[in-house]
């Protein structure tokens, strides 16, 4: 066994150990989370209910897809983004594995795991491309440093994150992988012929993620960057033209047979753009053949290679000027690629250098060193200029992420392998340093054992495992939704239009009468359309009129804001609010809403670790309708009737935390006994201590409500002028077994005239509901120096059409 051999054994070896541990750390702890005794598959985020409904249908219908989706935001008539071949895989994969149509449950399962499985192949991908640019040390170093500092890309690649973003990065990095491996092959041969395997990823990019077409702008400059510091070190061009044209020509090749055998592979959104994507493959392919030609005559007479290097920036400089300031397309496609994010959901954040050292840890210092290193070395030998291409590529998604605080999914990959470049070239200059020294070979593993000490012992990064109490605040949905959402879909009206519904390639001006949208936090809108079957207002991005909704500081507002794009026989007919939309979310809605919510202080509590004020969040909370929804189970509304709470509970609190003060809502699942007692001891007015916070104004509720939203019965009276009226009402939960009663308050006006609005019938309802009235309404009102009590029934009809009940 020759010594290269050897060492190429014992990266092997590394790399195994390596991944064995990648795929521990991203799937053992959150294993039983994902995958309860319930039975249910608890996916984590938001968009993973999009694509496992997308995967659902399309595992059911293979491989057709839906490319009008109803379900993605009701009553939008827009065509909708999906995410193609993703979606397509996860289908293919349940459907292999059921060896039939599979149930909803079986392509949840596929959902799963597909993102540890992607993870998991990238990583040997960047194992491998290190091997083949810079050797065994530098493969081994950069999977490492995937697998230690992955950066945002964990949660990524994680079992049960079930996102396409994983397979942005997987193709991102293989269609690297593709063109590096295309040059080298095109180093002994002068063959032009596409090679369709290789160019097959990022083809498959452009039918698998909406923004794929960014990464033209980022290939064009990660070509370039190789070019220029090739021609520069006095390379031959030649090579790098030949890879282009049979990497690029493949893609051309795959985007034409895609046009003409399978459109409908093309995605909505981006579809307009085929021909801009088809032009920028094509000069992908041919523009390097005519460069190398350039190169070619201009050496011949006498120009030196760092005046072309310079030319050519110059003229490509100049040409995406032009492009970018004087095509319309161009602006636009800028303004995209380089934009700053609003910040509305986690990912888009500002990352300052405290950030970047938590994802990233010595790995991001040594990617930033091996930028420049790749770029130096690449001048000096051609032989290795090559490096240049993935580095630079990362180089430049990096710099996109950080300037707009989004696409965030790439980078790590890239950040990872540079490390690994960086660390193999630091490890050689100091085993050159030391060479005499008998303990030089032991240099790299020493180096990479200590650049560990920032995750283990010091902790001073985000670590690589994770765990169910890492993940909480990701985990929305879990048992009490897919009860809620199984009585939804089984107790409420089937709409003729539903997310599974295929609208066959055109748009109704008006949904047939019957269809309706479910009103919720964004965030659960997914959710709503996958279990429920129904259409959600607002699902996959944040919506401001959502937002809007849940503060609006009267009913009227709420109503006005529920659907104002709808067309009747349109409307929004039912009403979700859980736990953590009433707590954890409502200051993030208030501020979606551009609210401001004030904290306002009434007293103080002293403890022994500080002053905690008795704060509430005033009007601004105590009107809002998720207030007035969760907290106040619809009382003083008269267009919501609550037809469902879940058996589970939770305890909402407000809460205080002392270092950094913090002012917040909050909630904490009662999952046994024994939470039910604490909560049930916390409740109530009095201040108490949770690990490290304090709570107080505890409230044991069930985690989720759902509301029908009806016109109301209209019960008018007369009683002494300027009185109050007050209307009462009995209910039962038949899922809970608790009894509370609705209450209307109004005031009658000068003559003496008041008029109710009460959403509930005590006639026994068309519909099943989990929550019952109990007898008559009791309507308290003064009379004449006295009180007068009037007790009314109030027919189903009449609340569903808003008639007037006339009280004598």
């Amino acid at each position: 066994m020759t010594r290269d051999t050897d060492r190429h054994a014992v990266a092997t070896a590394a790399f195994i150990a390596i991944a064995v541990f990648f795929v521990l750390a991203r799937s053992w702890s959150i294993h039983d989370t994902v995958f309860p005794e319930s039975g249910n598959v608890h996916l984590y985020g938001v968009d993973s209910y999009f694509h496992l409904r997308h995967a659902a249908y399309s595992a059911e219908n293979f491989p057709d897809q839906l490319r009008l989706d109803p379900g993605a935001r009701f009553p939008n008539r827009n065509r909708q983004q999906v995410t193609g071949l993703f979606n397509l895989m996860i289908a293919a994969t349940a459907r292999i594995g059921a060896r039939a149509r599979p149930e909803l449950r079986q392509v949840a399962t596929a959902t799963a795991w597909a993102p540890l499985m992607l993870s998991t192949l990238t990583l040997w991908l960047v194992f491998r491309l290190a091997l083949n640019l810079a050797g065994p040390t530098a493969a081994v170093a950069s999977a490492m440093f995937f697998t230690v500092y992955p950066g945002t890309s964990i949660t990524r690649g994680m079992l049960g994150f079930g996102d396409q973003h994983v397979a942005e990065f997987l193709l991102a990095f293989l269609s690297v992988f593709g063109l590096v491996r295309c040059i080298q092959l095109c180093r002994n041969t002068n063959r032009y012929t596409p090679t369709l395997l290789l160019s097959f990823p990022f083809a498959a990019f452009f039918y698998s993620w909406i923004g794929a077409p960014m990464y033209i702008a980022v290939m064009a400059f990660a070509l370039l960057a190789l070019l220029v510091v090739h021609v520069t070190a006095g390379g031959d061009p030649a090579p790098i033209a030949r890879g282009c044209f049979r990497f690029f020509s493949g893609v051309v090749i795959w985007q034409l047979f895609v046009m003409a055998i399978w459109p409908e592979l093309q995605m909505e959104l981006v579809r307009n753009m085929r021909w801009w994507n088809l032009g920028g493959m094509i000069a992908f392919a041919t523009l390097p053949i005519g460069f190398a030609g350039a190169v070619h005559r201009l050496r011949r007479r006498g120009v030196s290679d760092i005046a072309i290097a310079a030319g050519t920036v110059l003229a490509v400089a100049l040409a995406a000027t032009a492009f970018f300031s004087g095509v319309p397309r161009g602006k636009t496609f800028l303004r995209w690629l380089i934009g700053q994010r609003g910040q509305q959901i986690a990912e888009q954040q500002i990352v300052s250098p405290a950030a970047f050292w938590r994802y990233f840890g010595p790995a991001g210092v040594l990617a930033a060193i091996g930028v420049p290193v790749a770029f130096i070395k690449g001048i000096k030998r051609p032989a290795s200029s090559l490096i240049v291409l993935p580095v630079a590529f990362g180089a430049a998604v990096t710099a996109i992420w950080l300037r707009t605080h989004d696409f965030d999914y790439v980078p790590p990959v890239f950040i990872s392998f540079t490390a690994g470049i960086a660390f193999v070239w630091i490890a050689q200059s100091a085993r050159a340093l030391f060479s005499n020294k008998g303990w030089s070979r032991l240099i790299a593993p020493g180096l990479l054992i200590a650049l560990l000490f920032p995750m283990w012992p010091l902790e001073t990064t985000r670590g690589a495992w994770l765990t169910p109490e890492r993940l909480e605040n990701m985990m929305l949905h879990r048992e009490e939704w897919f009860d809620a959402m199984q009585w939804l879909s089984r107790s409420t009206p089937v709409p003729p239009v539903n997310p599974k519904t295929n609208l066959q390639g055109s748009i109704p001006e008006v949904y047939p009468e019957g269809t309706y949208g479910v009103i919720s936090a964004w965030d659960f809108g997914n959710f709503i359309a996958t279990y429920g079957n129904r259409l959600p207002v607002a699902s996959r991005f944040p919506s401001r009129r959502a937002a809007r909704w849940l503060t609006s500081p009267s009913e009227a507002l709420a109503d006005s804001l529920l659907c104002p794009a709808c067309t009747p026989p349109e409307r929004v007919r039912y009403a979700v609010i859980d736990a953590a939309t009433a707590s954890n979310l409502f200051l993030a809605k208030v501020r979606s809403a551009r609210r401001t919510p004030a904290v306002r202080t009434k007293g103080y509590w002293q403890t022994p670790d500080g002053r905690v004020p008795d704060f509430d969040f005033g009007a601004v909370f105590d009107s809002s309708m998720v207030k007035r929804l969760y907290w106040d189970d619809g009382a003083e509304l008269g267009h919501y009737r609550m037809v469902y709470d879940s058996p589970q509970l939770s305890l909402l609190y407000f809460r205080y935390h002392l270092n950094p003060p913090r002012a917040d809502l909050w909630s904490t699942r009662i999952d046994t006994e024994g939470d039910l007692e604490w909560a049930a001891g916390v409740v109530g007015d009095d201040l108490f201590e949770v690990q490290d916070h304090f709570g107080f104004n505890g409230l044991i509720t069930p985690r989720i409500k759902i509301f029908e939203i009806v016109p109301g019965a209209r019960v008018i009276g007369f009683t002494d002028r300027n009185a109050d009226v007050r209307a009462e009402l009995d209910l039962l939960s038949s899922s809970t077994g608790r009894r509370f009663t609705y209450t209307r308050t109004v005031r009658s006006d000068s003559t003496g005239r008041f008029e109710l609005r009460l959403p509930y019938s005590t006639i026994l309802n068309s519909l099943p509901a989990a929550v019952q009235t109990v007898g008559a309404y009791r309507v308290y009102a003064p009379l004449e120096a006295d009180s007068a009590m009037w007790r009314i029934n109030i027919s189903e009809s009449a609340v569903l059409t808003g008639a007037t009940h006339r009280i004598n």
